[in-house]
C-alpha cells in the first residue's frame, strides 16, 4: 500500500533550496551604501532635534530665529556631504526646494494656523520626504559609478 503523504526530507530540501536562493537573491540586489550616506543622516537628525527643540519653546523668539540659521548649516552640511556625486545639482534644487516649503510652513505657525504638535508632524513629514529623496538620489550616484 502506497502512501499518500510526501517524505519530510523532500519538504526539507524544498524549504533549504528556496531558502538559498531567497538569500542570494537579496543579497545580490540589496542596497549597498553610499559615501556621505551616514553622515548625511546624522546631520538631518542633529538639524532636525535643533528644530523641533525650537518650536517647543514658541515663547522664546531667539529659537525661532535661529530655524533659517540651523537651516542655513544643514544645507551647506549637506552640499559639503555630496558635492562631488553625480546628483549634486538635483540634490541642491531638492534642498532650495525644501527651504521655501519650510519657511512657508513655519510662517503657518507663527501667524497662528498650526498647533505645536501640527507644526512637529509637519515638519517631520517634510524632512523625511527630503531625506530620503536625497538618499535616494545619492544612491542611484553611487550605482552608477
Amino acid at each position: 500500500m502506497m502512501s499518500n503523504y510526501t517524505p519530510i526530507w523532500v519538504i526539507l530540501a524544498a524549504a533549504a533550496i528556496i531558502g538559498m536562493v531567497t538569500l542570494n537573491v537579496q543579497q545580490t540586489y540589496a542596497p549597498r551604501g553610499c559615501d556621505g550616506c551616514t553622515a548625511f543622516k546624522k546631520l538631518t537628525h542633529e538639524f532636525e532635534k535643533s528644530v523641533i527643540d525650537a518650536i517647543g519653546n514658541p515663547n522664546d523668539e531667539s529659537h525661532a530665529e535661529l530655524i533659517p540659521e540651523y537651516h542655513k548649516v544643514w544645507e551647506d552640511g549637506v552640499m559639503r556631504i555630496f558635492q562631488e556625486g553625480p546628483g549634486a545639482d538635483q540634490i541642491r534644487i531638492l534642498l532650495q526646494s525644501y527651504g521655501q516649503d519650510m519657511v512657508t510652513l513655519l510662517d503657518f505657525y507663527f501667524d497662528g494656523e498650526l498647533q505645536q504638535h501640527d507644526l512637529t508632524k509637519q515638519f517631520r513629514q517634510l524632512t523625511y520626504a527630503v531625506a530620503t529623496e536625497v538618499l535616494t538620489l545619492a544612491h542611484e550616484g553611487f550605482k552608477g559609478q
